[in-house]
């Protein structure tokens, strides 16, 4: 130590001076301070004061060790800390060194889990989760996550979500109390879930459709006995009744209605059912007049009849067009009429088409030389609608032709599919069918008033047929499906008839397409039923009798996989339809037990063939 001129003075003075010595430190404190987001308190340890709740603030001598406890309110946890804190530990301990904030975040867990046969991974769009098993986050109260699962291979695929999250592709939460998650990823074609219904009698889906805007799912047919269709009560038929059923895109229930002639005898069907421009729903099919109920209706299936005077043929099966709204209240109804009504035999309006607010029927004339028919309804809600524009197929030479299955373009025009027998005459163009059987025909009306633009037919020696239509309007494509001499196939079709691509899946049983739906990517779907052999190009199917199969090919129209539904008893698909996330529904009739190879695994029928929808994974 130096010792300046201050210090030579006596020791007393130096010792009152404190002069030769260093000065003492005093020691400083500063103000730590606890913030509270969510529901929590902190407190500390030992003697630094803290108790939030009640008391968020202290003063800390610098250099001090201090120890912070974080306790949830109830369901809540630790979301983590901000300031020298770190983590999402309960506890926190620092070195005060001066004044400082620390935040406490509460929140509510979130977990999330994977499940199924197939491989994924779930992430949150913050970055924070990315789960293969099984993990878990807390996120502060009233944060919104959005949770993406990712297929981890090729044969795999996302199939639904359990839990918390109930549908699509993305799902979005806000987290306003704990929640569990679970992905399920399976191996793409495999049966996500399915539904069945029916009696001892016949039972079967005839077509299906998809709201683009909410993904539900619209099922009509037919069904015949006491049957329970959703868990609410079984209804009893008449004889054969008409049915339509709207459904969430989980396919949970969300009405049904039952149409029916109030004759205990009659034979009435829906035959096809569509989402039209008016936000409603349109229904098409067949009525039975044959017991001389005249024009009484019953379209609610509460056996009392909605309508009367309905315009019908004596003692004959008549075609029929009817509405609900969105909600199933029932609109309107209008017979098949003018040309349809020129004999006692039966017609029926089997394909509906929609769009903006016109909705198209078809079907066939069998009084009118067994001609086809597109007919023009408007979707307005009001008074029966009496259809107009109506547009006979076939012409004098004609044996016989039917309108199965129609679809609008996006400016309108009309296409649709079925057979022809002989001879066909569409505006100046003329088809004849080979060695006098049946043909495929695919023709195309211009908007409003059909008025025709092409005429496409092809067959072999034996009676073919079309089943289903669909139209990609991006794509500027349409695809057809059917049976070829005893073959599936489909065509693709560009909007002004040029045939892009025809593809036969032999097999040495009977096979059929029933139905066929395009996919967002670009790809479609079929369904239909086979028989043991047939090959769509990825090896022969093995079957235990006639199965309902679907198959799915890529952009490419190369196949990816086809699944196989069935057991030893005749089973089939009659329609798919293709919801805005992809994924894939499709319905029709089995017999016996029926093995899905998925969820449930087994279905058995009740008797007769029994109805049965199933999600499928695409």
């Amino acid at each position: 130590m130096r010792v300046g001129p201050c210090c030579l003075a006596a020791t007393a003075l130096l010792a009152a001076s404190g002069c030769g010595r260093p000065s003492p430190i005093v020691a400083a404190d500063g103000r730590l301070e606890i913030v509270i987001s969510g529901t929590g308190e902190v407190s500390s340890l030992g003697s630094a004061g803290i108790d939030c709740g009640t008391d968020c603030a202290a003063t800390i001598d610098v250099g001090a060790d201090v120890e912070l406890v974080a306790t949830a309110g109830p369901t809540r946890a630790l979301a983590g800390w901000d300031g020298p804190c770190a983590g999402a530990s309960d506890t926190c301990t620092f070195t005060f060194t001066g004044d400082t904030t620390i935040e406490a975040r509460f929140g509510f867990p979130l977990t999330v889990a994977t499940t199924g046969a197939g491989t994924g991974l779930v992430t949150s769009d913050s970055g924070v989760l990315a789960c293969g098993a099984i993990c878990a986050e807390v996120y502060d109260e009233g944060a919104t996550v959005t949770l993406l699962p990712t297929a981890l291979s090729g044969a795999s695929a996302f199939g639904r979500w359990l839990g918390a999250c109930t549908s699509g592709n993305a799902c979005v939460l806000e987290m306003d109390e704990p929640k569990d998650v679970v992905a399920r990823f399976d191996a793409r074609g495999r049966a996500l879930a399915a539904w069945t219904w029916g009696d001892v009698n016949d039972d079967s889906v005839w077509q299906m459709d998809v709201d683009a805007t909410s993904g539900d799912l619209l099922v009509c047919g037919f069904y015949d006995g006491l049957v329970d269709f959703d868990g609410s009560g079984a209804v009893d038929s008449r004889a054969r009744d008409g049915f339509v059923l709207r459904r969430t895109p989980n396919g949970d229930p969300v009405w049904k209605r039952i149409l029916r002639d109030p004759d205990n005898d009659a034979t009435d069907e829906v035959r096809a059912c569509v989402f039209d421009g008016g936000n409603g729903v349109t229904v098409s099919g067949q009525r039975d007049s044959n017991n001389g109920s005249g024009g009484d209706y019953d379209v609610t299936g509460d056996t009392t009849p909605e309508v009367s005077a309905l315009a019908t043929n004596a003692d004959s099966i008549d075609g029929f067009v009817a509405r609900f709204d969105a909600d199933g209240v029932f609109d309107w109804i209008s017979a098949t009429s003018g040309l349809q009504q020129t004999g006692d035999n039966a017609d029926s309006v089997t394909a509906l088409a929609a769009g903006g607010s016109e909705i198209w029927g078809g079907g066939d004339l069998p009084a009118a030389n067994n001609n086809g028919y597109v007919q023009r309804y408007t979707a307005n809600s009001g008074s029966p609608q009496t259809p107009a524009n109506e547009v006979q197929i076939g012409g004098t030479n004609s044996q016989g032709m039917e309108v199965r299955a129609m679809v609008r373009g996006a400016n309108g025009d009309l296409f649709f599919t079925g057979y022809f027998d002989t001879q066909i005459t569409w505006g100046t163009e003329v088809l004849t069918s080979g060695n006098g059987s049946r043909d495929v025909v695919v023709a195309s009306g211009t908007a409003t008033t059909a008025t025709p633009r092409w005429l496409v037919g092809f067959g072999g020696n034996q009676d073919d047929e079309a089943e289903a239509i669909a139209i990609d309007t991006t794509l500027g494509l349409v695809a057809v499906t059917g049976q070829l001499e005893n073959d599936v196939f489909v065509a693709i079709l560009a909007l002004d008839g040029n045939v892009e691509l025809f593809r036969r899946f032999d097999g040495p049983g009977d096979d059929a397409g029933r139905g066929v739906a395009w996919l967002p990517d670009g790809g479609f779907v079929l369904a239909g039923e086979v028989s043991d052999g047939a090959d769509f190009g990825l090896g022969p199917i093995a079957t235990q009798g006639v199965d309902a199969f679907v198959a799915r090919f890529d952009a490419a129209f190369q196949p990816v996989w086809v699944h196989r539904y069935g057991g030893d008893q005749s089973d089939q698909l009659r329609a798919v339809a293709v919801a805005p996330d992809g994924s894939i529904w499709a319905g029709g009739d089995f017999r016996g037990v029926m093995e899905t190879g998925g969820d449930p695994g087994t279905l058995s029928s009740n008797g007769g063939t029994d109805a049965w929808i199933v999600r499928v994974l695409p």
